[in-house]
């Protein structure tokens, strides 16, 4: 619920900010001026992005689980999956 509450944070922000700033851009460089701004908001993810990497820790091992594939379905379905059961049992 935490993560789902700052995604929309963030996505609200950006709803907000980034038609504004995209337009600052075009009024000082033009119509260019939107895919420099493009340009320069996917750049800064992706420096992040690899800062992020860099530095970021690894999962450590006993917190880290065996990954069960599922198909989208409803929840009365896991508890026909035989597999669920004996996935938890090995945990």
């Amino acid at each position: 619920m935490a993560a789902s509450k700052g995604i929309l944070l963030v996505f609200g922000i950006g709803a907000i900010f980034g038609p504004v700033s995209a337009g600052i851009f075009m009024q000082w460089l033009g119509p260019t001026g939107a895919f420099i701004y493009i340009a320069a908001v996917l750049g800064t993810f992706t420096v992040f992005g690899i800062i992020r990497i860099i530095l970021g820790s690894a999962v450590p091992e006993a917190e880290r689980t065996i990954f069960l594939p599922m198909n989208r379905t409803s929840q009365a379905a896991l508890e026909l999956d035989p597999r669920s059961s004996e996935e938890s049992n090995q945990l």
